[in-house]
């Protein structure tokens, strides 16, 4: 079974002015709408831009700020893209003291190290002859202790996995528990004495359980590890403590991980995995004047990003993958990031042969932004529901078909200019 379905240039300035002046068409006659787009616009607590050329937009309360809930994941795989170049590939470094035979493992925070690339570190390692280790150190100090992301709960869900700078299969455990103990449902990930201890406390199921502490993931991660590095022949007790890396040891092996960013952003936007997406958030924050990962530090790294390349009111970014119900983005915002993503646009997902989207989904919270084709063109749109009967995942897919086959004339409109500055 696969770990969230095995998805699979320099930094440079975005232009600030992204749309320009706009004519935007603000009165939409219901009677030219489809049913699902007339459902948006009675709905009192939503907003919609669509894009229909180069100089006009079809708008509903396009500066409202609202809870964006996953589409934050776009604002988030476009400033990694831009930080680090699509074929970026993160990194974990093993030191190695040969005296005491111990291996010091330093994570960096790579968000994609799954059991099948652990794997390949195990035989790595030992192609670079270390046949026994008596102790495997993990040091997960790359990561404050003070990162915390609001809207993540104490639930047994994946997605309120914690992030760390050392984590295994997105700090996450999947299990089949029955009276007669638990198994793991993933060949690849062997059942380790976290996933048993997980596993004593839920009931009989399939489960993909969550790890809640920095120090947990890391543990998890040499557990794997020590599993993988015994099938290949390796010797020793492999004693698993937690600490920092030695002087005494020296760097035996910089492990780049196999998927490039790329991939990592488009497993991300497909399967809006909340672990990738919050695991950049806080790589982001590092700089040449910020060397210290935490939250309030990430936080002010996109403040000052968004500032300084949109120029935006009222935006609030509380994490990178829209977990929290503190964010706020208005569509015209989402309006201005997809036009700089255009280069990028076929990372998103494709919902269709006419929509690449990534959608959005809290409790009380619908949204949709992304590209629909239309006159031979893929054009943005983004549209976002608040309230507490936003509306089901068929009913946002209704909405953005609706919006891709419709033909608004310029004439059934109001028109009026403005600045997708404002």
């Amino acid at each position: 079974m696969s770990l969230i379905n095995r998805a699979s240039q320099p930094f440079k300035t975005v232009t600030k002015p992204v749309l320009g002046c706009l004519l935007v068409l603000s009165c939409l006659s219901l009677a030219q709408a489809g049913p699902a787009i007339e459902g948006l616009l009675a709905t009192s607590n939503s907003a919609l831009w669509l894009q229909q050329s180069a100089s006009t937009a079809m708008v509903k309360k396009p500066h409202e700020a609202m809870v964006p809930a996953s589409t934050m994941k776009i604002l988030t795989a476009l400033m990694s893209l831009e930080r680090w170049g699509r074929g970026h590939r993160f990194s974990t470094e093993f030191w190695f003291d040969p005296q005491p035979r111990v291996l010091f493992v330093r994570g960096l925070g790579d968000p994609f190290l799954t059991s099948e690339e652990i794997a390949y570190i195990a035989r790595q390692l030992a192609q670079k002859e270390i046949h026994e280790i008596s102790k495997i150190i993990v040091d997960g100090s790359y990561f404050s202790e003070n990162i915390n992301i609001n809207g993540r709960d104490r639930s047994n869900n994946p997605y309120a996995a914690t992030n760390g700078a050392l984590a295994a299969n997105f700090n996450s455990i999947a299990l089949h528990v029955t009276a007669d103990g638990a198994i793991s449902t993933e060949e690849q990930t062997p059942l380790t004495a976290t996933g048993r201890e997980l596993a004593s406390q839920v009931v009989s199921g399939k489960h993909r359980l969550p790890l809640t502490t920095a120090n947990q993931g890391a543990r998890y991660f040499a557990e794997i590890l020590r599993e993988k590095l015994v099938a290949i022949g390796v010797n020793g007790d492999m004693v698993i403590v937690s600490g920092g890396v030695s002087s005494a040891s020296q760097l035996h092996y910089r492990h780049e991980n196999r998927h490039s960013l790329q991939q990592v952003v488009t497993a991300m936007l497909k399967y809006s995995n909340n672990f990738i997406a919050n695991q950049l958030f806080f790589l982001l924050s590092l700089s040449d004047t910020q060397h210290v990962i935490s939250t309030v530090a990430a936080q002010n790294a996109y403040q000052q990003y968004i500032q300084k390349h949109f120029q935006w009111q009222g935006a609030v970014i509380d994490d990178g993958a829209g977990l929290s119900r503190q964010n706020r983005l208005s569509v015209s915002q989402l309006a201005d990031i997809l036009q700089v993503f255009r280069p990028y646009r076929m990372l998103l997902p494709a919902q269709s042969e006419v929509i690449l989207a990534k959608s959005g989904t809290l409790r009380g919270v619908v949204s949709y932004a992304g590209y629909l084709f239309r006159a031979n063109s893929w054009q943005p749109f983004a549209f976002i529901i608040n309230t507490a009967a936003a509306g089901s995942h068929q009913q946002r897919q209704l909405i953005a078909t609706e919006l891709a086959q419709g033909d608004f004339e310029l004439k059934q409109f109001e028109l009026k200019a403005i600045s997708a500055k404002e």
